[in-house]
């Protein structure tokens, strides 16, 4: 039996970032707000976690949904993607609150998370995800050159 390596996750990763994105946004057309920005912050962790794979050997601490963490981790290995800090940002609190009522308001998420947030939270996905596949294409042709 073959190892999978991690340039193998990374490409797994990434192809599931894209189904993702493809998901959030037929979410949003059916006018399920919350979810749309739910999946489009597993989008954006995918992409985040693709990376990840591709350039470190032997990826460790995968297991929360943080994507701050994930894009602080990779900033000193892929300075490129300071320009995606912003779109980053938007999904600080998605993991959590779009999935449980906030204890602090009472208020489920498909009261707090409508059209709008829909909207910024797949352009904020979409610029990640696009983002991260330039780097990895990157990468990519570099090591075929080597």
């Amino acid at each position: 039996m073959t190892d999978i390596t991690p340039q193998r996750l990374a490409s797994v990763w990434l192809d599931d970032a894209n189904y993702d994105l493809a998901e959030a946004n037929k979410l949003f057309e059916a006018e399920s707000y919350p979810w749309c920005c739910f999946i489009a912050s597993t989008s954006a962790e995918k992409s985040l976690k693709a990376l990840i794979y591709r350039f470190e050997d032997s990826p460790e601490d995968m297991r929360h949904h943080v994507l701050l963490d994930y894009y602080l981790r990779l900033l000193p290995t892929v300075p490129e993607l300071e320009s995606i800090q912003d779109a980053v940002s938007v999904f600080e609190t998605y993991s959590s609150y779009v999935r449980y009522v906030d204890n602090a308001q009472l208020s489920p998420a498909r009261f707090r998370f409508g059209r709008s947030k829909a909207e910024e939270a797949l352009e904020a996905a979409e610029q990640i995800l696009e983002a991260s596949k330039r780097i990895f294409q990157k990468a990519s042709e570099i090591l075929k050159s080597i």
